[in-house]
């Protein structure tokens, strides 16, 4: 349900029939308009994480877009290099492959020339997802 809720099309997992068709209409229908509410409301809290760190380390020496433009890009490279790790690990891909993964995870666009295939891998793109999708959507 993963790639329906969100932009990924990784193109493994589609219904076959109308019946299964319409289905998934009725289901997206109802569950991209709420796992979107989710997830802003999931970024909002990392938001106000971010935040508080940002009043309690800076204290005024900084503006926010500044602590903006130096956090998030470096989230965002955290990011790619820990879903190379940890795709690379569960998958057996390449550091490269790991790498272009996480970022075409990240940034929705989700061509499907790499699909992660063992749970764990599955598992860990869900979470990957839900943690720094929102990141990645907070500094472009």
């Amino acid at each position: 349900m993963h790639s329906l809720y969100s932009s990924n099309r990784y193109g493994k997992t589609a219904p076959k029939t109308s019946g299964g068709r319409g289905f998934c209409v009725f289901y997206a229908f109802l569950g991209i308009p709420l796992f979107n509410y989710f997830l802003m409301k999931f970024n909002t809290i990392i938001m106000g994480v971010f935040t508080f760190t940002y009043r309690q380390c800076c204290r005024g020496q900084r503006k926010w877009t500044t602590y903006r433009l130096i956090v998030f890009p470096t989230l965002i490279v955290f990011a790619i290099f820990l879903g190379g790790f940890v795709y690379q690990y569960s998958e057996g891909w390449s550091q490269q492959e790991c790498m272009y993964f996480s970022f075409i995870t990240l940034s929705t666009i989700g061509f499907g020339d790499l699909v992660p295939e063992t749970s764990q891998a599955q598992i860990a793109c869900c979470i990957y997802s839900l943690f720094f999708m929102g990141s990645m959507t907070g500094t472009f």
